[in-house]
């Protein structure tokens, strides 16, 4: 539709021959809101790429709840058919994912819709004292409600935190970025007043240099000749 809501346009189109579609079986169209453009933009895929299923997300907040517990339990003591160990465990593991997951969308909705509900119970009542004093009633009531929220939050930053440490572990931070630059972008060294690029004499030399750095300059040291020590082997020391 055009900006004025006058006429109306036609979807723009791919062309594609019998060879194309023959060579590409799984291609798609897929077309995009058309927004603050004069026509909808279209991205044709040629390629299919299967990732497999997506990762399961395990949340540490999630055992704070004994719902967790109960359906473990459940899922342990479920009968499956079927006379091979690992597939009954992994049939197992499998119905307790989608327990799960149901349990938390149910319980996340829950969540959701209480915290918009405790939190117009809340604002309403700092409405009401601005012109009277608030009951004894009102005063507890808004004292669970308060206490509730926290709860909800406090599983909310648990959840947060968590993400962020995987992104941390993933991604890492700006000082992880420099100084794995500065490690991978060693090109050359100067060994013995030449400058060498060579990967293997970097490596000897750098190997060399950080073992000065650690070694023992005391050749004998108090022993501990008491049995009750664990004593690494001979082969172990090697």
């Amino acid at each position: 539709m055009s900006l004025d809501g006058r006429s109306f346009s036609k979807i723009d189109k791919f062309l594609a021959c019998n060879s194309f579609i023959a060579h590409w079986v799984n291609a798609s169209v897929t077309a995009l809101p058309r927004l603050h453009y004069d026509h909808c933009p279209l991205i044709l895929v040629s390629d299919f790429h299967d990732y497999g299923p997506s990762p399961f997300g395990f949340f540490n907040s999630w055992l704070l709840f004994d719902e967790l517990q109960n359906l473990v339990l459940c899922s342990r003591g479920a009968d499956i058919n079927c006379h091979s160990v690992d597939v009954v465990v992994l049939r197992k593991l499998q119905r307790l994912k989608l327990d799960i997951k149901k349990w938390r969308y149910e319980a996340k909705t829950k969540e959701n819709e209480d915290y918009f509900e405790l939190s117009k119970q809340i604002d309403y009542l700092e409405l009401i004292v601005e012109s009277r004093h608030l009951t004894s009633h009102e005063r507890l009531m808004r004292k669970e409600w308060k206490s509730r929220l926290y709860e909800i939050d406090t599983i909310k930053n648990l959840d947060l935190k968590q993400k962020a440490m995987v992104r941390w572990d993933v991604e890492g931070d700006e000082n992880n970025r420099f100084f794995h630059s500065l490690i991978n972008g060693i090109n050359g060294l100067i060994i013995d007043g030449n400058w060498t690029t060579g990967p293997v004499c970097i490596k000897n030399m750098i190997w060399r240099f950080i073992s000065n750095k650690f070694d023992e300059p005391f050749h004998s040291r108090l022993k501990f000749t008491s049995s009750k020590f664990f004593r690494l082997s001979l082969s172990d020391r090697d």
